[in-house]
């Protein structure tokens, strides 16, 4: 199952896609971080790609590149900022997961 709607996707492809491109590899590392936050968490087993959203949601909005690229973007309002940080964890949830849990 996705964890992006269509609309989510829409919303990455229009203000975050090139971001994304640029600073991948500083977002999979939060991404990373964020994974295993939870996994410590875990007693059995590891955490799925839904487990791992509101930590990395809280991540990304505590990280220096993504506040910096949030910034950039001087025409979007500050309150858009936590909806913009739910579809940037989901999409590197969706896309670099194998990535993240290695």
């Amino acid at each position: 199952m996705s964890l992006l709607s269509a609309q989510q996707k829409g919303t990455f492809d229009y203000y975050l896609s090139g971001d994304y491109k640029r600073h991948r590899q500083d977002l999979v590392d939060v991404a990373k971080d964020a994974y295993q936050q939870v996994k410590a968490a875990f007693i059995k087993g590891n955490p799925d790609r839904s487990d791992c959203v509101i930590v990395l949601i809280s991540g990304l909005l505590h990280s220096q590149r993504f506040i910096r690229i949030l910034k950039a973007k001087v025409h979007l309002p500050i309150s858009m900022r936590p909806m913009l940080a739910d579809v940037m964890a989901r999409y590197l949830l969706e896309v670099d997961w194998i990535e993240i849990e290695s």
